[in-house]
């Protein structure tokens, strides 16, 4: 079973690739039971970015502004040919 919480876990792991082994584990390593100091992760930058990509509307709002929405021409694109 391998550990991905060892703070050797990324030098195995990268010395297993180069030996191209594919049935690598941390059985009988010192390291197994190891566990690494984690830092917590701030994702709130994360979801407002996301919120203003997929959401532009409801982040605008949420930010107090107004969405602008180009048209084709204005980002310099081609309008499509209609059938």
């Amino acid at each position: 079973m391998r550990n991905p919480d060892c703070p050797k876990y990324d030098s195995c792991l990268s010395r297993a690739a180069k030996q191209n082994a594919p049935g690598w584990d941390c059985g009988g390593c010192v390291y197994k039971t190891a566990q690494a100091e984690r830092e917590e992760i701030d994702i709130t930058a994360y979801l407002h970015l996301l919120r203003a990509i997929f959401w532009p509307d409801e982040h605008a709002a949420y930010r107090g502004t107004r969405t602008v929405r180009r048209t084709a021409k204005a980002q310099g694109m081609q309008p499509l040919a209609s059938a």
